[in-house]
């Protein structure tokens, strides 16, 4: 990833590069995640954790939103790709933990903000 930011910024239009970084890389994560999301509700891939799984998996987002903030440099994909995941994690059917549907989305939702923050 860092190679790919490098070399797209020796582009001759910086910014055209720095652009066309951030929504390819907004659009494959999002991608990803939403597929994971449809493959969730379908089959269902991971039921039944402890809580202790769930907090982890908001401290994992968490991280991976400030992740975000240091590689993408513009707000509209980043934030756009934030709500796409919440999202996302909202429509699992089955919850994933033990803490039940609302709250496990509610957890990697407020983890997502902080992160941006």
């Amino acid at each position: 990833v860092g190679a790919v930011r490098v070399l797209s910024r020796r582009m001759v239009d910086e910014a055209r590069a720095i652009r066309l970084f951030a929504w390819s890389w907004c659009t494959i994560v999002g991608a990803t995640f939403v597929g994971v999301a449809v493959a969730q509700r379908q089959i269902v891939l991971v039921n039944g954790l402890a809580s202790s799984a769930g907090v982890a998996f908001a401290v994992l987002w968490f991280v991976c939103a400030l992740f975000q903030r240091q590689l993408v440099s513009q707000h509209g994909p980043r934030l756009l790709l934030v709500c796409l995941v919440g999202l996302s994690f909202l429509s699992f059917d089955p919850a994933m933990t033990d803490l039940g549907r609302p709250y496990e989305a509610l957890l990697l939702c407020a983890a997502l903000v902080l992160g941006e923050l």
